[in-house]
């Protein structure tokens, strides 16, 4: 390989690295924070925030128990990243073609496909 390509390559991981980092953040901190004060207010027990969850993966899997901010939420992330490619590894542990964003966040979570090769 040549030198730009492999700095080009390490950029192009930096930036993935960057962004996911920011995503699991906010979703640790915001939905954190904000189950906090829902159980504060409510007295209710709340679903659990995992801090190396993205924001999509953790909509999913709130959208399932028919939380009201992931049923809204679900839609509008969907359409961002609907030109994002379909993981063949997704679709053959769920059984059928996964077209949800957010579906295939929570199912390459599961199957810890965000992990290094040398941790799965």
């Amino acid at each position: 390989m040549t030198r730009i390509r492999v700095t080009w390559l390490a950029i192009r991981i930096l930036w993935i690295q960057t962004w996911l980092w920011l995503d699991q953040g906010c979703n640790a901190v915001l939905l954190g924070l904000g189950g906090v004060f829902i159980a504060f207010a409510t007295a209710e027990e709340q679903a659990t925030c995992y801090a190396d969850e993205t924001l999509s993966a953790h909509a999913w899997r709130a959208s399932r128990v028919r939380k009201p901010w992931a049923v809204r939420f679900l839609p509008v992330v969907d359409w961002m990243f609907r030109k994002q490619k379909r993981r063949l590894a997704v679709d053959h542990a769920a059984g059928r073609p996964v077209e949800s964003h957010c579906e295939r966040a929570f199912w390459a979570k599961k199957l810890r496909l965000g992990l290094p090769p040398e941790y799965r």
